[in-house]
C-alpha cells in the first residue's frame, strides 16, 4: 500500500492528494512514512484518525457512514483494498482487490472469516466504480467468482520497494521462495 500511494503521487504532480489513515497501534513506521510524504509533497494533506481497524471495517460496512466525512470534497476515492472501501461512500471508488484467496481456500482461514470476507469482497467490488488486480489471474478470478465486468478491472502490479534490487553474480543453488501472510 505504502509503495503504491507513493508512486500514485508521483505520478499526479498536478493533483492533491488527502490521505486517510486510520490506526491505533504504531511502532513508529507508520509515523515516519507520514511525516515523509508531507516533508516532501506540498499536494499532499494528511489526516490522521485512532479507529481500531475492524471498528473502521465495521462503520465502513454501513451505508450511513461515508469516507467523504474525513475527506470532503474528493472527486476520487483510492481504497488499497477492500477493507479500506465503504459500502455506502457516494464517492466514486477506486478499490485494489489483491487475491481472492479467501473464496477460492476457505479452509485456510476458516469457514466463518472465509464467508464474511468473500461477501465483504463481493459487495465492495460491485460497489467500486473501478476495480485494480495485481494480476491476471486476480481479474480472472473476479470475474469468474464474483462476476465483475472485465472492463471494470485494470490489471497493475504491485509496486516495488526500490530497497529491494536484482542480486547478479551469485552461485546458483536451489532455494524457496515463500510470499504470503
Amino acid at each position: 500500500t505504502r509503495e503504491v500511494v507513493a508512486r500514485l503521487i508521483d505520478l499526479g504532480e498536478g493533483d492533491q492528494f488527502r490521505l486517510f489513515f486510520t490506526f491505533v497501534r504504531d511502532d513508529g513506521r507508520k509515523r515516519r512514512w507520514i511525516a515523509d510524504i508531507r516533508s516532501h509533497k506540498e499536494n499532499v494533506q494528511v489526516r490522521k484518525l485512532a479507529l481500531p481497524g475492524q471498528l473502521k471495517e465495521w462503520f465502513w460496512g454501513q451505508g450511513w457512514w461515508g469516507i467523504r466525512r474525513f475527506l470532503p470534497g474528493a472527486d476520487v476515492i483510492f481504497a488499497p483494498s477492500f477493507f479500506e472501501a465503504a459500502v455506502g461512500e457516494k464517492t466514486p471508488q477506486v478499490v485494489m482487490i489483491h487475491d481472492l484467496s479467501h473464496a477460492l481456500y476457505p479452509d485456510q482461514r476458516g469457514e466463518k472469516v472465509s464467508q464474511y470476507l468473500t461477501e465483504r469482497n463481493r459487495l465492495i467490488a460491485h460497489v467500486a466504480v473501478r476495480l485494480v488486480a495485481p494480476s491476471q489471474a486476480t481479474k480472472d478470478d473476479l470475474v469468474k467468482l464474483f462476476n465483475v465486468e472485465a472492463k471494470k478491472i485494470t490489471v497493475i502490479p504491485e509496486a516495488y520497494n526500490p530497497f529491494f534490487t536484482e542480486v547478479k553474480d551469485l552461485e546458483r543453488q536451489p532455494f524457496f521462495l515463500f510470499l504470503g501472510t
